[in-house]
Order: C-alpha cells, then sequence, then structure tokens
C-alpha cells in the first residue's frame, strides 16, 4: 500500500552527534532529545546508539 520506507543509519547518527561535540567544545555537555518514541523509529534502539557516548539523554515519555 505504501511507497515509501525510512532506514536509519546508527553511523550518521553518531557522525552527527560527534559533529555537535566539536562544534560546542570538550567542557560542554551534550544531551540528545530523544522524542516520542523518536518518531515511531525506536526509542530504545536509538538511545541505544548514543547513550555509551553522552552522560544524559531527554525523553518525552517511555513509551
Amino acid at each position: 500500500m505504501y511507497n515509501s520506507w525510512v532506514e536509519i543509519s546508527q553511523s550518521a547518527i553518531l557522525h552527527n552527534l560527534s559533529q555537535f561535540k566539536k562544534l560546542v567544545g570538550k567542557s560542554v555537555g551534550i544531551m540528545p532529545i530523544i522524542k516520542s518514541n523518536a518518531y515511531g523509529h525506536g526509542m530504545i534502539q536509538t538511545a541505544k546508539i548514543v547513550s555509551p557516548k553522552v552522560k544524559w539523554l531527554g525523553v518525552v515519555s517511555f513509551g
């Protein structure tokens, strides 16, 4: 029925995170916000990708 799909790239997410870290500097903490099940892309899966690289995660809800 649908002719579209979404592919999530773990390497792209980690690359974007590293670019933000470079932009703000080493002395600034980054807290990625994972909104409402990551827009249907899997809140847990997305959190697992970024959590080893950051101290905090921001979430709207847990489901």
